[in-house]
């Protein structure tokens, strides 16, 4: 596990270095930027909670994670002018549902179901983690005692993921 974690942290380096620097005044660059610095942010406070064995925040991060992944493509690659200048300057923006933001995804990049299926497949889950669901207090209890039982397959899955995750906003940066 140690292991895996260093490469995470070591993955997640690289990005920062590719992210450092200097960009242009242009609100959805500027949007894409800050996102994926997020991301990488919460990336590393995900590493940091499994390493001090707190998985139940661990876990609720993964959406934030996912929920930048969408939005960032989303904003590079389908919102309009004004709806990202009113992202970047004016708040109060809604998005689309992630269903929708996920399907106008892949219409925008032609990865054919990728992120419709990336969202289909996780997103439920990543809800009952963060807002506390069943899946996240069944997870309290060993037998009848208090105490976290968060299975190695499901730590390894959060680590993979949400470094596969910050992948794919790193590429998205460097083609933007």
């Amino acid at each position: 596990m140690n292991e895996m974690l260093d490469r995470a942290d070591a993955m997640r380096s690289v990005i920062y270095q590719i992210l450092s620097g200097e960009y242009p005044d242009d609100p959805k660059t500027l949007l894409v930027v800050a996102y994926v610095d997020l991301a990488l942010e919460h990336h590393e406070a995900i590493i940091l909670l499994i390493r001090r064995k707190l998985y139940g925040p661990a876990l609720a991060l993964v959406r934030l994670v996912f929920e930048i992944l969408f939005v960032a493509h989303w904003i590079n690659g389908c919102a309009k002018q004004e709806e990202v200048e009113k992202i970047a300057y004016k708040g109060g923006f809604e998005f689309p549902g992630m269903g929708t933001v996920a399907e106008a995804v892949d219409r925008a990049y032609g990865t054919g179901s990728f992120f419709t299926d990336l969202k289909k497949r996780g997103w439920k889950a990543m809800n009952e983690y963060t807002h506390s669901g069943l899946l996240q207090l069944s997870k309290r209890f060993s037998g009848t005692k208090v105490e976290p039982r968060y299975e190695n397959g499901i730590l390894i899955e959060v680590v993979n993921s949400t470094t596969a995750a910050i992948l794919m906003l790193a590429n998205l940066l460097v083609k933007s």
